[in-house]
C-alpha cells in the first residue's frame, strides 16, 4: 500500500494490498478499496463506497457524492464499483437514494471516459464503455457490453439493453433495445449492432434469429406492438438472445421503447 503524505485517508477506511493513493486525494470513512486499485490525484471517495480490485480512478474524480435530488439526500445509501473498472479524469458518480435503489452500481471491466456523470440509483452492468462527457440521469439501467458514445444526455429511468450501441451526441429519452444501434433525433433503432455481435463471437444462428426478430418488431405489416412480440415468440428460433429481447420488450418501461430510426 502506497499512500502519499499529502493524501487524507480516514482511519475507518479499509484499503487492500498494493493500493496507491495519490496526493491531495481524500478518502472518507466507511470506504473499502480492493487490492491493486490506484486513486489519482485530487480525487474524493465519499462514505459508504466500495471500489473493487485493480481499478483505476483518474484525476479529480468524485465517487459516492451526494445525489442531486431535492427530496432525498441519500444519507446512508451506497456506491459500488466492480473490479478492473476505469474511471478517467473528472468522472462523477453519485450514491443512491432511499426513494430509489439505495445504491448506485458500476459493474466490472467498465471504461468510463473523462467528464462522464453517473447520477444516483443508476445500475450499470459489466464491460460497459461510456465516452467523454455523456451524462446519465438518475435511475438508469445499462445492461452488459453496451457502448455509449460521447456527448449523450440520457434521460432518467431509461433502459439500455445489452450489446447495444448509442451514437454520439444524441439525446436518449427512450429505452434502447438490446443488440441494436440507436441513432437519430428523436432516438431510434437502426438495425443490429453487428460489429459488437461478431466481435463477441455470437453464432450465426443467434445473429440470424435476432435479424428476424428485429424485422418482425419493426414490420409495417403487423400494426399492434403486442402482436409483433407474439410473432417474434412464435416465428423466431428459441435462442438465449431472442428470449432476452422478449423479456426486455415485456419489461417495465417508464419512458417507452425507441422505435425505428427516421431517415433524413
Amino acid at each position: 500500500m502506497k499512500i502519499h503524505e499529502k493524501a487524507i485517508v480516514s482511519k475507518e477506511a479499509k484499503l487492500g494490498k498494493n493500493v496507491i493513493v495519490s496526493p491531495f486525494t481524500v478518502i472518507h470513512e466507511n470506504v473499502e478499496i480492493g487490492e491493486g486499485t490506484q486513486i489519482g490525484t485530487c480525487s474524493e471517495i465519499m462514505p459508504n463506497t466500495k471500489i473493487g480490485s485493480f481499478c483505476r480512478i483518474g484525476k479529480g474524480c468524485l465517487v459516492g457524492g451526494d445525489p442531486q435530488h431535492l427530496k432525498d439526500p441519500g444519507e446512508g445509501c451506497l456506491t459500488f464499483i466492480g473490479d478492473k473498472t476505469v474511471l478517467r479524469e473528472y468522472v462523477t458518480v453519485h450514491r443512491g437514494t432511499k426513494l430509489g435503489h439505495g445504491k448506485t452500481v458500476i459493474g466490472s471491466g467498465c471504461f468510463i471516459m473523462g467528464f462522464v456523470h453517473i447520477a444516483h440509483d443508476c445500475i450499470l452492468g459489466d464491460n460497459i464503455t461510456i465516452a467523454n462527457e455523456s451524462a446519465l440521469s438518475g435511475h438508469i439501467t445499462v445492461e452488459d457490453n453496451v457502448f455509449i458514445s460521447g456527448l449523450c444526455p440520457i434521460h432518467q429511468f431509461t433502459r439500455i439493453g445489452r450489446f447495444s450501441f448509442v451514437g454520439g451526441g444524441y439525446r436518449i429519452n427512450k429505452d434502447v433495445l438490446p443488440y441494436g444501434k440507436a441513432v437519430g433525433e428523436p432516438i431510434g433503432m437502426m438495425g443490429l449492432n453487428l460489429v459488437a455481435l461478431k466481435r463477441a463471437n455470437f453464432s450465426q444462428k443467434a445473429i440470424s434469429s435476432l435479424k428476424k426478430a428485429y424485422s418482425l418488431l419493426f414490420s409495417g405489416k403487423i400494426p399492434l406492438f403486442d402482436d409483433r412480440v407474439r410473432a417474434i415468440e412464435g416465428e423466431c428460433e428459441d435462442t438465449q438472445e431472442v428470449r432476452h429481447l422478449l423479456a426486455f420488450l415485456r419489461g417495465e418501461s417508464k419512458m417507452g421503447l425507441a422505435g425505428r430510426a427516421r431517415r433524413r
